[in-house]
C-alpha cells in the first residue's frame, strides 16, 4: 500500500505539480477514516449474521436429534418449511 501511494504521488506530481501533495494528503485521511466506519459496519453485521447462524445450527441439531419422532409420526412437510424460513 506505501508503494502504491508514493506511485500515486509521483504521477500525480507529474500531472498537477505541488497540488499532489495536499491531494495525497486529503486522500489519505479519508481512507483511514473511512476505513475504520466499515470496519464498525462489518462488525455489527457479522454479530448478527453469528446469532442468526447459531439460531439456524441449533434448530438443526434439534431436527436430527429428533429424526426418528419426525419421520414416525410424518412431519417431514412441516420441519421442512421450517427449515425454509429458517435459511432465510
Amino acid at each position: 500500500m506505501p508503494l502504491q501511494g508514493i506511485a500515486g504521488l509521483i504521477v500525480m506530481y507529474g500531472y498537477i505539480q505541488n497540488a499532489a501533495f495536499p491531494t495525497m494528503l486529503v486522500m489519505s485521511i479519508q481512507a483511514v477514516l473511512g476505513q475504520g466506519c466499515l470496519s464498525k459496519l462489518q462488525g455489527r453485521f457479522r454479530g448478527k449474521i453469528a446469532t442468526l447462524t447459531d439460531q439456524r445450527v441449533k434448530l438443526m441439531s434439534e431436527i436430527t436429534s429428533g429424526i426418528q419422532v419426525i419421520k414416525m409420526f410424518a412431519w417431514e412437510k412441516p420441519f421442512e418449511k421450517i427449515v425454509d424460513i429458517s435459511r432465510r
